[in-house]
């Protein structure tokens, strides 16, 4: 984590107008003598995280990017617009919906944002969503965002009721239904000079308040096993130097818990496969619940690179057996290796480039139980028979004549044909 700042945000070109649909400004005088950081608020049944360490310093880095530069060229200003609405859309998809806008937090928030995915119990909506954003040093702006709120919830129907919770005003609003929607969503918002809390429950911000005031109804995440291993993994990382000075900061961080935070979000977005095969549950009884969380870190203005991640998946061994895991997920073998140049042959018109180290012999086979389980059947063996044996077929011997030819090194390009149009597209595995 890197240090707090307070300076004045500058949200320049990254004002993108996303809604959240709910607010809420916290903190307690237990907290003021020292901050308390979001990680240590939230509950540990969380989900899933992202997190800004430091706006003011997020947006500056961002300032000095190619990517930047480019969304700034009058002749790109139609694209990147279409790209903001299709984000807008996204967002509201994945029923993100939290009250404050995003370039709201850009101008108010002086330290970190975090935005946490949390379980919820309630059947038709079985998850929450709140946003945390240090807001010290700028209250005004921050009362101005949330009357801004007030007026825009109001304007859509919305009604609202105020509440007392440790010490801090919380406004609930109840928004207007949609035709044929069943469930009332809610909003709420409180204000002191700390901190600002978006979450669509007040049960949420109640339970965050709590947090601050030194009540937790249970351990937080900053305490958790898994997400504490996934952070260790980034603690030692370097940002690039640039005549001995650190280039770069660190622009965002994420954790999750895959599996749970792939229900979340295929209860989000409404994916209703109907009698077709639950992925999810597939995954999980073909032993991929042995990856029991990932984590990411994003340093902007690298002092090579606009953008460099470094990402982490913790999978602890679930078996003795060398293959370390069961069933399926013995396909997870991703050997180490130094980085290599890219290959001479790969020309300098393509539009990415992607190579990963992967057994790829031993990934196939241990593909069968998947397979199998997957159709309901025990079929993968008589398929690669009947690729080799059926007179109608290929008449290849997979199996003798194919995976003993796989290595350890995947390879993926794309390129577009110009001019370009939307069948340009071409990929190369």
């Amino acid at each position: 984590m890197i240090p707090l700042s307070h300076r004045r945000p500058a949200a320049g070109d990254l004002r993108l107008p996303i809604l959240f649909l709910v607010g809420v400004i916290a903190g307690s005088p237990a907290a003021r003598g020292q901050f308390i950081e979001a990680t240590k608020l939230i509950p540990d049944t969380a989900v899933g995280m992202v997190r800004v360490p430091d706006m003011p310093a997020f947006c500056d880095a961002w300032k000095t990017t190619t990517l930047s530069r480019l969304a700034e060229d009058p002749q790109m200003k139609p694209f990147v617009e279409n790209q903001k609405e299709r984000a807008r859309d996204r967002l509201r998809s994945a029923d993100i919906q939290v009250g404050i806008r995003l370039y709201d937090l850009l101008e108010i928030a002086s330290g970190e944002t975090v935005m946490t995915w949390l379980p919820f119990s309630d059947a038709r909506r079985p998850f929450a969503v709140a946003v945390i954003a240090d807001i010290r040093g700028l209250r005004a702006r921050a009362d101005a965002a949330i009357e801004q709120v007030d007026r825009d919830l109001k304007a859509g129907g919305a009604t609202r009721s105020d509440k007392r919770h440790r010490d801090e005003d919380v406004r609930i609003y109840r928004l207007k239904p949609l035709p044929g929607q069943i469930q009332i969503e809610q909003v709420a918002i409180t204000v002191n000079d700390e901190r600002l809390i978006a979450a669509d429950r007040p049960e949420v911000i109640e339970s965050l308040l709590d947090a601050v005031a030194g009540n937790a109804d249970g351990p937080r995440l900053a305490d958790a096993a898994d997400f504490t291993h996934v952070a260790e993994q980034f603690a030692g990382v370097k940002l690039g130097d640039v005549d001995g000075k650190p280039s770069g900061v660190v622009g965002v961080q994420w954790f999750a818990r895959p599996l749970d935070m792939g229900r979340v979000i295929k209860r989000a977005v409404g994916i209703d496969r109907g009698r077709q095969v639950d992925v999810l549950s597939l995954l999980e009884r073909q032993g991929f619940d042995a990856i029991r969380a990932a984590g990411g870190q994003l340093t902007i203005g690298h002092a090579q690179y606009d953008l460099f991640h470094h990402g982490f998946i913790w999978a602890p061994p679930t078996t003795d057996a060398d293959d370390r895991y069961r069933l399926a997920a013995r396909m997870l073998h991703f050997p180490n290796s130094d980085a290599q140049a890219v290959p001479t042959w790969v020309g300098d018109g393509i539009a990415t480039f992607t190579r990963l180290n992967w057994n790829l012999a031993d990934a196939f086979w241990a593909s069968e139980s998947l397979f199998n389980d997957a159709f309901g059947d025990d079929i993968f063996r008589p398929m690669i028979d009947g690729i080799r044996d059926d007179e109608d077929g290929p008449r290849i011997d997979v199996e003798k004549d194919v995976i003993p030819h796989l290595g350890t090194h995947l390879m993926l390009l794309t390129d577009n044909q110009v001019p370009a149009d939307e069948r340009s597209e071409r990929l190369l595995l």
